[in-house]
């Protein structure tokens, strides 16, 4: 029995699209799942690794390259501690803003009493 071109991909397809189906009614499993398992199997068979020996300067480079991680995660720390510090002192200093002002009001306020007192008591007499 003779089948041309088009009937082979016809079957093939069907087939392929019967499979699936099965698949995806039986385990729940859609065909974009199972498409990406047998991607992820094919493509782990084939790897490359690239790599240099260490020798001195890779290690030291390895070595300051953490060095530099931890400095710099010490920096946002410390940044973190001085800005609740920096809240802190001008929290403080405006607190003491005001009581220097009120203080100072009321001392300019007893000063400017004394005066006119000085000056009725000079009118009076």
């Amino acid at each position: 029995m003779y089948m041309s071109k088009w009937t082979h991909i016809s079957v093939g397809l069907f087939a392929a699209y019967a499979i699936y189906s099965f698949v995806y009614l039986m385990f729940g499993i859609s065909p974009g799942v199972i498409e990406g398992m047998m991607m992820r199997e094919l493509g782990s068979g084939v790897g490359v690794a690239i790599g240099v020996l260490p020798n001195d300067v890779n290690v030291l480079a390895q070595e300051l390259k953490e060095k530099e991680m931890s400095l710099n995660e010490l920096e946002a720390l410390l940044k973190q501690k001085e800005s609740g510090i920096s809240q802190a002192t001008f929290e403080e200093q405006n607190k003491a803003f005001w009581v220097i002002g009120i203080i100072g009001g009321a001392l300019l306020s007893l000063i400017v009493l004394n005066f006119y007192l000085d000056w009725r008591r000079r009118r009076q007499s």
